[in-house]
């Protein structure tokens, strides 16, 4: 249990260890504090009360945000988020990453079986089926512990498009018995690819982009707010096969990467996604001029670190 206490310009957190079962107010009785509680066993209907001896007045301060689900990036496994995750929490929302481990992502070779994966025409459902389920199992863990709180959707990279289509699917959460804007208020996307290929590149989605896009536009699930993470931290530039010694090879990477991902290699992005295909028409788009693609070659300067995750926080 985080107890943070705030009077004008004094402020201070503690952090007390209790068991989720104890009585919040015999928690923070035992340490001493003398508080107004609203005593609830669950942590999510906590609210502290705090009278500082300069004021009179009680002051309301909800200990625990809505629930956040964080959607790992293909490739990316469970375990790349924890510091992001421990970076959410420490801000007072209870966060869940959906568990992938990377040998999980050979999955998808079932869908070479498919004629639709040679023919670039691949939808979601059902060669990503095995990804939604434990989507929906964190759901289900969050409305467990947060019953009366709508979730956040975090989507890393090639999660943002599978968090538009988990939210624009309906048949995939109906077992809750709720529409998407009655269970979900935001989907934050951090380096997303949103748009499909230009004709005439390479489908790395292999026609999932596309079907996507055209079923489910821009911030297209009415109630959800769609907010775009978009970093510009590198240009790409062939500078080093030329010799040009201010070229670097994470440039290089970053040309490869953008061409068949926009048609174009010499422009800004995150060295992995071109800025120009990361955000959504009626989303809201924030640009971080200097942050990268991934905590796996960048971990102090990814959206996730945090520098940067104060810029984007504020919309879960």
């Amino acid at each position: 249990l985080r107890v943070i206490c705030t009077d004008m310009s004094l402020c201070f957190a503690l952090q007390i260890k209790c068991d989720r079962s104890q009585s919040i107010k015999n928690a923070l009785n035992s340490c001493g504090l003398k508080n107004s509680v609203a005593n609830n066993t669950r942590l999510s209907r906590c609210v502290l009360y705090c009278t500082s001896s300069s004021s009179t007045d009680a002051k309301e301060l909800e200990l625990v945000k809505d629930p956040v689900i964080i959607l790992p990036g293909l490739g990316n496994c469970s375990g790349d988020y924890r510091f992001l995750q421990e970076e959410l929490d420490a801000r007072g929302f209870p966060t869940y990453v959906v568990p992938v481990s990377r040998i999980d992502w050979g999955r998808n070779a079932a869908g070479f079986l498919q004629r639709d994966y040679w023919s670039n025409t691949l939808k979601p459902r059902p060669v990503l089926d095995w990804y939604f389920k434990r989507v929906a199992g964190c759901v289900t863990k969050a409305r467990e512990d947060f019953a009366d709180r709508k979730i956040a959707l975090i989507g890393h990279s090639a999660g943002g498009w599978l968090g538009r289509s988990f939210l624009g699917d309906s048949e995939l959460f109906q077992e809750f018995g709720n529409s998407a804007d009655e269970l979900f208020s935001t989907l934050v996307t951090l380096g997303t690819p949103h748009a499909p290929p230009k004709t005439g590149s390479i489908d790395q989605s292999r026609g999932l982009l596309t079907y996507i896009d055209a079923k489910w536009p821009g911030s297209f699930v009415p109630g959800i707010q769609y907010v775009c993470v978009i970093g510009e931290g590198v240009t790409g530039s062939l500078g080093v096969l030329r010799g040009e010694s201010s070229s670097t090879w994470e440039q290089l990477l970053a040309f490869a990467s953008y061409l068949p991902l926009c048609g174009e290699g010499n422009v800004s992005g995150d060295g992995i996604t071109p800025a120009s295909i990361a955000g959504l028409k009626g989303a809201t788009n924030i640009t971080i001029p200097d942050a990268k693609h991934s905590m796996l070659t960048a971990k102090d300067n990814w959206y996730g670190s945090p520098q940067h995750v104060h810029k984007w926080i504020h919309y879960l």
